[in-house]
C-alpha cells in the first residue's frame, strides 16, 4: 500500500459525499490526518468508525477564510465538490467553487491539489453545458497553479456500494458489466479520440478513484491529467 513516511495533514472539500468519503478513508489508511470541509458537516449513516477519526469542519468553499487555518501546513488537497442543478448552479458548484479552493490553497501554500473531474472534459458537449463548463475552469485552474503538484483524475461513472439513508445501493451491480463491455478492443480504440468518450469510457470503482485522489494529495503518485487505465494501474500500486 502507498503510505506517507511522515504524518501528513490531507484536505478534503466535500468529503461528506460518496467519492468524498471514500477519499477520507483512503487517507486515513494512507497514514494521513483528514480535514473534510464541507457545508454539512459531518455525514450521518453507517461505519462511525473510521468518521471519528476524520476532522469535519462546516465552512463554504466560496469564503476561504473559514477554512484558512486548515489549509495551513496542509501536505495536499483533494476536491470531491459537485451537485446537480441548473446550467448556471452546476457550473459554479462543480467548477467555480474548485476553482475557489484552488485560489485559498496557493496562497496557503499547499503543494498539491487534486481534483475528480470526468471522462471527457476536455472535449464540448451539446448537454450538460454547465457541468462541462464547470469542470474545464476546475481543471485549467488546477493545472496552472499547480503546474507540479496538481493531479486531474478523468474519472467516468464511479461504482461501488452508496448509503442513500438506510439503504445501501450497490452501483457496481450494474456498472461492472458495463465496465467489462467498454474495456472491449472497439472501445478502447475510439474512445481517446472521441467527442463520446465521457459515454464510451468504463466506470471504474470507487476505491480505485479515491486510493489515487488520496496518494495524489500525499505526493505518492505523478501529476497532470490522468484516465481511467492511469486510474486503475496506480490504484494497484497503492493496494
Amino acid at each position: 500500500m502507498c503510505l506517507c513516511r511522515e504524518r501528513k495533514q490531507v484536505i478534503v472539500f466535500g468529503g461528506s459525499g460518496f467519492v468524498g468519503q471514500n477519499v477520507c478513508q483512503a487517507a486515513l489508511r494512507m497514514g494521513a490526518d483528514v480535514v473534510s470541509v464541507n457545508r454539512s458537516g459531518a455525514p450521518t449513516g453507517k461505519d462511525k468508525a473510521w468518521k471519528d477519526k476524520v476532522r469535519w469542519v462546516q465552512a463554504d468553499i466560496f469564503k476561504p477564510e473559514d477554512y484558512a487555518v486548515e489549509l495551513s501546513g496542509a501536505a495536499g488537497v483533494v476536491s470531491c465538490v459537485g451537485a446537480f442543478g441548473s446550467d448556471q448552479q452546476v457550473e459554479k458548484i462543480c467548477g467555480d467553487a474548485t476553482v475557489a479552493a484552488t485560489e485559498a490553497a496557493e496562497k496557503a501554500d499547499v503543494e498539491r491539489f487534486v481534483f475528480i473531474s470526468a471522462a471527457g472534459a476536455q472535449h464540448d458537449h451539446p448537454v450538460m453545458k454547465g457541468y462541462w463548463k464547470g469542470k474545464q475552469k476546475a481543471e485549467k485552474a488546477i493545472l496552472e497553479r499547480f503546474p507540479d503538484g496538481g493531479v486531474v483524475l478523468r474519472a467516468p461513472g464511479i461504482y461501488g456500494d452508496r448509503d442513500v439513508g438506510p439503504v445501501t445501493i450497490p452501483l457496481g451491480a450494474l456498472m461492472r458489466p458495463m465496465e467489462m463491455l467498454f474495456n472491449l478492443a472497439p472501445f478502447a480504440a475510439v474512445r481517446s479520440s472521441s467527442p463520446l468518450e465521457a459515454m464510451l469510457t468504463p466506470p471504474v470503482a470507487v476505491e480505485n478513484v479515491s486510493r489515487v485522489a488520496a496518494a495524489g494529495a500525499l505526493g505518492l503518485v505523478p501529476g497532470g491529467v490522468l484516465l481511467v487505465d492511469d486510474i486503475n494501474r496506480l490504484a494497484t500500486d497503492c493496494t
